[in-house]
């Protein structure tokens, strides 16, 4: 993993929920100094850029060293500034949630970790990005992608869409109109379609980041 670089890992939540144990997650995330959703976030997997990982660490008066490798970062970055001093090539993009079961989003809160790093190409090409952790999108997408999405109203047949409805908002497959109608499918074929006029196409997928690969642009 890069230093600078947000990634996603179940086996990094199961980490963070032992060292909080039993500790109420106010108390947690202030001895952390972070807040309560990232806690959270970070529960599911979330793995902040480095440096935060250290600074965490430290806070909570933990070995960082030990911190680091369980976010499977190399080493704990003491010589470095920000975090786009370990590639001045990159930049951030915002978090913007996280796609859960039934594909639906639970919004990310603003933070100061919500952010992830990228290409400067891939950030002039997206608005946010979304974190898996469901089943509804596989095989397109499995528990630990970063999906780039970019806003827009409209979508070609086969696209990856994000929707939104009077009261969620979803990761679909846009399956073009029929009879006027939109039709959105879950990519996972074990899913069924849905069929819903008040649902709003609000942004595009342009590209994924799945750890331990490269960037899979859409091409769209």
């Amino acid at each position: 993993m890069t230093a600078g670089r947000s990634s996603f890992d179940l086996e990094f939540g199961k980490f963070v929920r032992a060292r909080r144990g039993e500790e109420n997650l106010e108390a947690f995330a202030h001895r952390a100094g972070v807040s309560m959703q990232t806690v959270g976030r970070m529960q599911r997997g979330y793995i902040p850029p480095a440096e935060s990982v250290a600074r965490i660490a430290r806070g909570l008066g933990e070995d960082p060293a030990e911190w680091l490798a369980a976010a499977s970062y190399p080493d704990e970055p003491l010589s470095v500034g920000p975090a786009h001093t370990f590639l001045d090539t990159n930049v951030f993009l915002p978090i913007g949630g996280v796609v859960g079961d039934g594909g639906r989003l639970t919004p990310a809160e603003k933070d100061e970790l919500n952010q992830f790093e990228c290409a400067r190409r891939d950030r002039a090409a997206a608005d946010f990005v979304l974190q898996i952790i469901g089943d509804t999108s596989f095989p397109v997408f499995v528990a630990g992608d970063v999906v780039a999405i970019k806003k827009a109203r409209r979508a070609l047949p086969g696209q990856i869409v994000l929707v939104e409805g009077k009261r969620d908002k979803l990761l679909l497959c846009y399956g073009g109109r029929r009879g006027g109608k939109p039709i959105f499918t879950f990519p996972n074929a074990l899913y069924p379609p849905i069929r819903q006029e008040s649902l709003e196409i609000v942004g595009v997928a342009v590209w994924q980041h799945r750890s331990a690969d490269s960037i899979r642009d859409f091409g769209h």
